[in-house]
């Protein structure tokens, strides 16, 4: 029973691929909506 509780709803996504990818999925969201903090577009512009 502990199996299938532990065991993801999707094979593709196990825990360390999902703790890398919702931070930077929270931070686009913040940068799209401008809740985030502004950040340089392009590295050329001062």
């Amino acid at each position: 029973m502990a199996v299938l509780v532990e065991r993801p709803k999707f094979k593709l996504l196990d825990d360390d691929l999902l703790m890398q990818i919702f931070p930077i999925l929270i931070m686009t969201i913040f940068y799209v909506s401008g809740l985030g903090p502004d950040l340089p577009v392009s590295l050329g512009s001062d």
